[in-house]
């Protein structure tokens, strides 16, 4: 935990019966606590003496947006003074799943190709400028098959493997496994305050792929293909089949996958051209006939493999390069 925060403290009165034929009533004081300031995760801790060593008591933990967060404590009604803190929480305290999931910090890119990188497409143009606000988990490999039938019970995919991508997902299916997971995930106890599972916005997505680079692949700019393979399964070394996770070099930010194996689906509608200029959070279009899907397939070529290259299909599209990975973000 790193530092904390001050809260504002209200009171809500609460009118309490006596019991029946009682001809008094009184009247309890429940806690109402205000909390403001930057956004993030945060614990709210109570104490009823506060000196030089005060027991803190785990109140809930919340997640913190751009709008002040109530809280009513009525685990301690009419039980005198009480004194409360927030603690901000660090994103290794939150994660859920240390081994599946890698924190993305919040931060600024471009997004999209220079004209001059070689093997572009137009789509991969105008070169945005992205500011991502909120940091966020992503999954460190793509979604396996036996993490998609456990939950959905179902597997689409041609070639069965446990450890092999989920594929033949639509867009639909991706979104659909994101509300069972959330709902299973919280139900159990198990889901940070505040978050929720989701596929990646296409910026979020070319932000984590590039891991802080500006060259063609987030290793380099490799004008040759000859490091693709390291990093990468894609048409020259796949042998014609899609690959377990997690068997090439990752990148920077220790993700997986991401330049090859199967193409991925994300959050957004699909535009045929960036937005240019400089944006916050970006999602996209409100509508389309298409939905995005980034980084190579098993089954393309080099140049598809390239942190810009983008393209989009119909949410109902179901083949055997399209799958999916997850992100667990704040729930706006």
């Amino acid at each position: 935990m790193r530092g904390f925060s001050i809260l504002s403290i209200g009171f809500l009165s609460v009118l309490i019966p006596c019991a029946f034929g009682a001809s008094e009533l009184s009247i309890a004081m429940t806690p109402r606590l205000t909390l403001t300031g930057s956004s993030g995760s945060y614990q709210i801790q109570r104490a009823n003496v506060v000196g030089a060593i005060t027991n803190w008591t785990v109140v809930t933990n919340i997640y913190l947006s751009d709008t002040p967060y109530v809280l009513y404590d009525d685990a301690v009604v009419g039980t005198g003074n009480q004194f409360y803190r927030a603690v901000a929480l660090t994103p290794d305290q939150i994660n859920p799943f240390p081994q599946r999931l890698i924190w993305i910090p919040p931060g600024t890119f471009k997004m999209g190709s220079p004209e001059t990188e070689q093997d572009r497409w137009s789509n991969e143009g105008p070169r945005t400028g992205v500011i991502i606000t909120k940091g966020f988990f992503m999954q460190k490999y793509e979604m396996t098959q036996i993490e998609y039938e456990t939950l959905m019970g179902t597997n689409r995919s041609v070639l069965v493997g446990p450890y092999l991508p989920a594929l033949r997902v639509s867009w639909d299916d991706a979104v659909a496994f994101c509300g069972v997971l959330t709902a299973f995930e919280k139900a159990i106890g198990r889901l940070p305050a505040g978050y929720k599972y989701r596929l990646p916005t296409e910026a979020e997505w070319e932000y984590a792929c590039r891991a802080g680079t500006t060259t063609r692949f987030s290793y380099g700019d490799d004008p040759d293909y000859d490091e693709l393979g390291e990093y990468a399964w894609f048409f020259e070394n796949s042998v014609d089949r899609i690959r377990a996770v997690g068997q090439k070099r990752p990148n920077a930010w220790g993700l997986h996958d991401m330049h090859g194996n199967s193409v991925e689906w994300c959050l957004d509608w699909y535009a045929e051209s960036l937005p240019g200029g400089t944006v916050t959070d970006p999602r996209g279009p409100n509508s389309g006939s298409k939905r995005v899907y980034r980084g190579g397939g098993w089954n393309g070529n080099g140049q598809d493999c390239r942190s810009a290259r983008r393209a989009g299909g119909p949410p109902d599209r179901r083949d055997d390069e399209c799958g999916f990975r997850v992100v667990l973000a704040p729930d706006p």
